[in-house]
């Protein structure tokens, strides 16, 4: 964030973030965020299929989230 906002002349304190889930391989690093993976949700799952935060499965106490972007933002 400190990077980010020294880049672009802004206060670090309006800085957050935003986010986008990424479905496939990543080959190259973005521009601006990070690539966060490894990430686990207790008690809900991500629908691949309508890309939206979905209740669990019966039994599943975690599941794995795929790629996420974070972005900053205003």
């Amino acid at each position: 964030m400190q990077n980010y906002a020294r880049k672009h002349k802004i206060p670090i304190d309006l800085l957050t973030f935003d986010f986008e889930v990424v479905p496939g391989e990543v080959t190259s690093r973005p521009e601006e965020g990070a690539y966060v993976y490894g990430l686990f949700l207790e008690a809900a799952r991500w629908n691949m299929e309508e890309s939206i935060l979905d209740e669990s499965l019966p039994k599943v106490l975690f599941s794995s989230l795929p790629m996420v972007k974070l972005i900053p933002c205003l």
